[in-house]
């Protein structure tokens, strides 16, 4: 498990917040996706809605990458030496 130390409180709150709200969203997505007959425009447009909420995680993740520190659960840092945003 990633645990991310950010500089700026706010800033690891809206990230946060975000990601709870694109599971959410994806979670729904995915239950109207299983429901829908497989090959259906209904079963197509949630696997699209889907897709677009993974690559809004990816790009988050991203961000969150580039920009602070990330510490495993074993204690290293990976990142910047002190595993804080460097911006």
């Amino acid at each position: 498990m990633k645990t991310l130390t950010f500089r700026n409180d706010a800033l690891a709150e809206q990230v946060r917040y975000a990601l709870a709200e694109i599971f959410a969203f994806c979670a729904d997505a995915y239950e109207a996706r299983e429901s829908a007959c497989e090959g259906s425009a209904e079963w197509h447009k949630r696997t699209g809605e889907v897709l677009a909420y993974a690559r809004m995680t990816s790009l988050l993740s991203r961000l969150e990458e580039q920009h602070c520190g990330i510490q495993t659960r074993e204690g290293q840092i990976v990142g910047d030496e002190e595993g804080v945003c460097t911006n």
